[in-house]
């Protein structure tokens, strides 16, 4: 009678030694490598916008890229121990690094710091007839008085709105209410009007219609 193979039965699994100091250096290391990582994004912000100060906010935009990459020899540089950083976590604080930098350089590109957009002139009316996509108007010649109004606003200030009629000198309007402005003479008849509006930067938008 052949003999019954006993099973052998498996082995203790020895589970390597779970070594908290050096688990615990490592979790500091990431935690200061990612806050130095948002200081070191903020010079990088500060340049692209320097650069777009110049009018070359392309370069600007590399700025970012630049410091991603750069990032493994700027570390070290602020006394981040980097040699236990995986792959994975070069990867993580690169992402970091550009969120950072994108979100600065979008800040510093805005009020307060900043003004890059000019006002915009909209909601035309001529003796209460709008200006239409055409940029004509159609109003009443026999009226004595024309009254042109203009909705103007910015993202900051705007500082003053002027208008110019063919023929006429640039006359100034007046606010005559939240953001609109106006103008009032004699009936002008057929004519070529623009309206320019100046923000607090010394950004100008312009608008130009023909009344009829």
């Amino acid at each position: 009678m052949a003999q019954r193979r006993r099973k052998e039965e498996p082995e203790d699994l020895e589970l390597p030694e779970f070594d908290e100091a050096k688990y615990m250096r490592k979790d500091m290391a990431s935690t200061r490598a990612a806050i130095a990582t948002i200081l070191l994004a903020l010079p990088f912000a500060i340049g692209s916008f320097g650069l777009a100060l110049v009018g070359i906010s392309a370069l600007g935009f590399l700025a970012g890229v630049v410091g991603m990459f750069a990032l493994p020899r700027l570390l070290p540089l602020v006394r981040i121990p980097t040699e236990g950083f995986a792959r994975k976590d070069w990867i993580s604080h690169a992402g970091t690094m550009f969120l950072c930098w994108l979100a600065f350089w979008i800040l510093l590109m805005n009020p307060p710091f900043s003004d890059f957009t000019p006002p915009e002139i909209s909601r035309i009316t001529v003796n209460e007839a709008f200006v239409g996509e055409f940029t004509q108007v159609d109003y009443n010649e026999t009226w004595g008085t024309t009254w042109i109004n203009a909705t103007v606003s910015d993202n900051v200030a705007v500082r003053e709105v002027s208008i110019t009629i063919e023929g006429i000198a640039d006359q100034p309007m007046n606010a005559t209410a939240p953001q609109v402005w106006g103008w009032q003479g004699p009936r002008i008849g057929t004519r070529d009007i623009c309206i320019t509006a100046v923000d607090q930067g010394g950004h100008t938008a312009t608008r130009c219609f023909e009344a009829l």
